[in-house]
């Protein structure tokens, strides 16, 4: 079974899934640039740049991480040259989570997948 990266694991998201994936046997490598504690077997990785990351072949990525702010064009610019550069590399899978912002961050209730998706800036 190919490993399991997951981006943005010291975050809330972050944290659940790789706990999740831990209890389920799955090979993980928990990157961030913030601190980790996550025990054996999972693999620790702290990375300045999210860039940077040289994943087995064939890894599945589950990508959490982006910018904190995201109200400019300079930041969503960055998102996606970030989201790019992932994408070029060996990954077998890509699973993206993003926020409510594709969906315009007009419901006060969770977002359906089958709703249209309505950007309100470039992240």
């Amino acid at each position: 079974m190919n490993p399991v990266v997951v981006t943005g694991a010291s975050g809330f998201l972050g944290r659940h899934i790789v706990t999740q994936l831990m209890a389920e046997k799955y090979k993980t490598i928990a990157v961030a640039r913030g601190e980790l504690h996550f025990f054996p077997p999972i693999q620790n990785m702290h990375v300045k740049r999210y860039e940077d990351i040289d994943p087995p072949s064939g890894a599945t990525l589950i990508h959490l991480a982006e910018t904190n702010s995201t109200s400019s064009q300079e930041d969503g610019a960055a998102a996606f040259a970030l989201l790019e550069n992932l994408i070029a590399k060996p990954f077998g899978r890509i699973i993206f989570a993003s926020s409510a912002a594709v969906y315009g961050d007009q419901n006060t209730c969770p977002n359906g997948t089958n709703e249209q998706v309505a950007p309100n800036n470039a992240y």
